[in-house]
Order: C-alpha cells, then structure tokens, then sequence
C-alpha cells in the first residue's frame, strides 16, 4: 500500500511540474501492478541464475545453489547475498525507474512478449538518459515480468557503453511455497553442509 500511494505521489508531482502526465503514467501503472504482485508473495522458490561483470570481466552465467555459511558465498559478486532475491529485483528497477522519472530521463519501451523459463513475458526496456548515467545502477534495464503473475523473473542491466553489467533471472519460480524452519536450517540432512 505504501508503494502504491508513493506512485500516486509521483504522478501528482509530476503532473503539478508541467511535465505531461501520460508520458510516465503507464510507466507508474506498471511498477505499481508488479510492486503489488510482489506484495502478495509469502515465499518462494526458484533456481536463481546470475551472471555479472567484475573488474571489467563479464563472468560466465551460474546457477547458484546456496550453502548459508560458506564462506565463498562473497567471492567474485557486485552485491551482497541478502541482495538476490524477487525483492532485490523488483527494488532495483522501483528505485532507478522513480529517481529516473523525478530527474525526467526515462524512456520506458514494451518489447513484446518473449519466454523465459517456459513463461510467458512482458519484456520492458528502461532507458536512461543523459550524461549523469553513472548516479544509476545501469543505462539500460531489461526486464522480464512474468503475464500471468506480473513478478520481475529476469532483469538484464547494462551500463552506458552498452555492455552487460548484472544479469539475474529465477527459473522455476513457485510462488506457493509452504517453506518450514527445517527449511533453513543448516543441519536439515537434505542439504549435505
């Protein structure tokens, strides 16, 4: 609910400043559907792919099957663990999209629809624009937002030059996940520690 009336607020400054309401509504409309999606998730699996570039290398695409105290689980990644999540996803697209739309400097383009892991998705295009590119996390995001649920499954971020900086995805998603205690602990027999 406090996404949603932060979105209304956007919208209200943004029709107050003389900028043209429709040109970020449906961009607004969209980010709300997908905040609300989210809102509505209790717990979830999935396989999370990721692939990054670090010191310039774009390192090869994993699937990442986590042990919680391994202590490699930092090496070689641009964000912390706690920041691979659906929410991470969906936070890092709200906050460039709305910085973006205050600073007047997004294009927001609807790609289609393209299958990703066997689901059908919306694909989104957020453009940045201008030469303080760097004040976010990419110039360009590409985004998978799954028809049917509207959850982000797939986000891919490039930096000003055009080259792939993040790219994360979550196969297999299954939003009706009836997760236990046993299920993160880390003496559960079924995770072989």
């Amino acid at each position: 609910m406090k996404k949603f009336i932060t979105s209304i607020l956007i919208l209200m400054v943004l029709m107050s400043s003389g900028l043209s309401a429709n040109v970020y509504s449906y961009p607004i409309k969209w980010l709300t559907e997908a905040e609300t999606a989210y809102g509505h998730v209790q717990s979830y699996t999935a396989i999370f792919h990721k692939q990054q570039r670090i010191a310039g290398e774009l390192l090869k695409q994993e699937n990442i099957y986590l042990k919680p105290n391994d202590p490699e689980l930092m090496s070689d990644n641009l964000r912390p663990f706690t920041s691979t999540g659906l929410g991470f996803l969906l936070k890092t697209v709200a906050l460039n999209m709305r910085k973006a739309i205050k600073a007047e400097v997004l294009t927001f383009t609807d790609k289609g629809i393209e299958n990703i892991y066997g689901r059908d998705t919306k694909v989104i295009q957020l453009d940045i624009q201008g030469e303080k590119t760097e004040d976010y996390d990419g110039a360009r995001f590409i985004i998978n937002q799954d028809v049917k649920s509207k959850i982000l499954i797939k986000l891919r971020v490039y930096n000003r030059n055009g080259l792939l900086i993040e790219n994360y995805g979550y196969e297999n998603l299954n939003t009706d996940a009836r997760l236990s205690d046993t299920d993160f602990d880390q003496n559960n027999p079924n995770f072989n520690f």
